[in-house]
């Protein structure tokens, strides 16, 4: 735009090359990759795994969106965290504080 009420735009130096993030993704994304490749072989050839075991440390990585679920809930949650409640069998005995309750709860259920 060459009007007079627009401000003119200084024209900066364009860099040549890679910035510092694209480095260290390319540096990421490489050692990620020779880790899984070289993890992999390690396995097959000396320890014989088979199957999904070939994957290296494979336990740590069957459980790490459970990690990632349980890092979110640390830092994102306020509250402190709720433990789940814990159910009773069938066959298991109810405590006399547990019948007074249920008591209450069935006058409720059918109303007479």
């Amino acid at each position: 735009m060459s009007q007079t009420v627009v401000c003119a735009v200084e024209k900066h130096e364009t860099r040549v090359g890679l910035s510092g993030g694209t480095v260290f993704c390319i540096m990421l994304f490489t050692v990620a990759g020779v880790y899984f490749v070289f993890g992999f072989l390690y396995q097959r050839i000396v320890v014989r795994a088979k199957g999904l075991e070939q994957i290296p440390n494979y336990d740590f990585w069957r459980e790490f969106g459970n990690l990632q679920a349980d890092g979110c809930d640390f830092v994102c949650r306020c509250g402190g965290r709720r433990e789940a409640k814990m159910y009773q069998g069938i066959d298991d005995p109810l405590s006399d504080n547990d019948r007074s309750g249920m008591e209450d709860r069935d006058d409720r259920l059918l109303p007479m």
